[in-house]
């Protein structure tokens, strides 16, 4: 196999389809090459270095755990001043004498170098003037809607959750630790739910009741997820709280990874404890009915 690699270029938040078509893209170029695919992307949000952090729709980890598992070398690059103020040519040279390029996979809408000045047509014009092969991805439709990262974090907060998961071809998810809360699920409803530490990193979805699975230590329960401020115990702050079916055990100071499925109702005030505790009810078998479990 000779020297180099096909890099495919990107931020590549939440992997979704269109990324998924560009580093499928990059490995082809590559085995037309004989050479390795590679995906270069940056350890850090580049709106981040720019004061204008997105929410994220996966941790930095997990980004580079994902891309992993679709193509065998992944370098991530801080974005640093020196990057942000690098002439488009300058990054392009660096990006063949550091990493090894001999061709480019990108998206339509990729940009470059200081400023953003350079994009995908002028990574096209530096291929020809530098010997390198470059191909441009056409963004991916998703019905009449063109998949992007921007998109799906706008379905997130609208509840659209399974129409978000089938643009990330993958179910969206959280994590975070379990951290004590006032007790109310299990002590005075006789739903005990998890607590999860919130990220202020990652985009949430809609407020409201969700069906979910939660994985904890390596296996998956089928679970319901509440998003809110739990108004009918006077709740005030935001929390994620999600009560796992058939599974019993303290929680606390645990990691989880809660898997969103489908959205069932928003937060509403109930009137009393005994209202709410029947109504979680209903929501835990709307989510045994979607996963074919029996009732309790």
């Amino acid at each position: 196999m000779n020297k180099g690699y096909v890099v495919a270029l990107g931020t590549f938040d939440g992997v979704h389809k269109g990324h998924r078509k560009l580093i499928e893209r990059a490995r082809h170029m590559a085995k037309e090459k004989g050479v390795l695919p590679m995906v270069l992307t940056f350890s850090n949000h580049p709106m981040e270095y720019l004061g204008r952090p997105p929410k994220l729709l996966m941790s930095h980890n997990r980004r580079i755990e994902c891309l992993g598992e679709l193509c065998d070398r992944v370098t991530a690059i801080p974005f640093t001043h020196e990057i942000a103020t690098m002439p488009p040519r300058e990054f392009v040279k660096m990006l063949m004498e550091r990493g090894g390029m001999c061709g480019a996979v990108m998206g339509y809408n990729y940009t470059f170098g200081a400023n953003a000045f350079g994009d995908a047509t002028l990574m096209a014009k530096l291929g020809r003037e530098m010997s390198f092969d470059t191909e441009i991805v056409s963004p991916v439709a998703h019905g009449n809607r063109l998949v992007s990262s921007t998109l799906i974090r706008s379905l997130l907060e609208q509840g659209h959750i399974e129409l978000a998961n089938e643009m990330l071809c993958s179910h969206f998810f959280i994590e975070g630790k379990v951290i004590r809360n006032r007790r109310i699920g299990g002590s005075l409803l006789g739903y005990p739910t998890a607590n999860i530490e919130l990220s202020t990193r990652q985009v949430l979805p809609k407020n409201g009741v969700y069906i979910t699975r939660t994985e904890y230590r390596g296996r998956s329960y089928a679970s319901i997820t509440n998003i809110g401020e739990n108004p009918t115990v006077n709740g005030t702050k935001l929390s994620i709280e999600t009560h796992i079916m058939d599974f019993s055990g303290d929680l606390y100071d645990e990691n989880l990874k809660i898997e969103f499925y489908s959205y069932i109702r928003p937060g509403v005030k109930f009137d009393t404890l005994e209202e709410l505790s029947q109504r979680i009810m209903v929501d835990e078998g709307i989510a045994r009915s979607y996963f074919n479990m029996s009732h309790r």
